[in-house]
């Protein structure tokens, strides 16, 4: 499985976030490509919205035919604006966990994801 992060952001915050999200983004790749979750998963999209308006609503999609998940998840903007560039990325970190919280309502209940959700925890930590 391979995590990628997105955005729809307003340009205030364009640089910001994509040093957090290219440092958060590489570190759990490391981690989470050469392992295998025994789960019907792919790929893990995650689109942070990142906007001052609502003009993008929240979006959870989870497809058992591809294998994708693909998540719209909203981040504060002002906080994210006025936060720390380590405040930053515990902000995305929040969302990436979030998203798995979200996937796991989706997911058949024999499926876990406590591997994962302690691989995402051990990157944090390490950063």
């Amino acid at each position: 499985m391979k995590l990628w992060i997105g955005a729809e952001m307003d340009a205030d915050v364009a640089d910001s976030f994509r040093i957090a999200r290219n440092r958060v983004e590489a570190a759990i790749n490391l981690v989470i490509l050469p392992k295998s979750y025994d789960l019907p998963v792919t790929g893990w999209d995650c689109i942070a919205i990142i906007r001052a308006d609502a003009t993008f609503p929240e979006r959870v999609r989870y497809s058992q035919k591809s294998r994708e998940m693909d998540f719209r998840l909203r981040i504060d903007h002002a906080r994210f604006k006025a936060a720390s560039s380590d405040e930053q990325e515990l902000m995305l970190f929040t969302m990436l966990r979030r998203s798995l919280e979200l996937l796991a309502k989706r997911l058949p209940s024999t499926l876990k994801l406590d591997e994962l959700y302690a691989d995402l925890n051990a990157v944090e930590a390490s950063l």
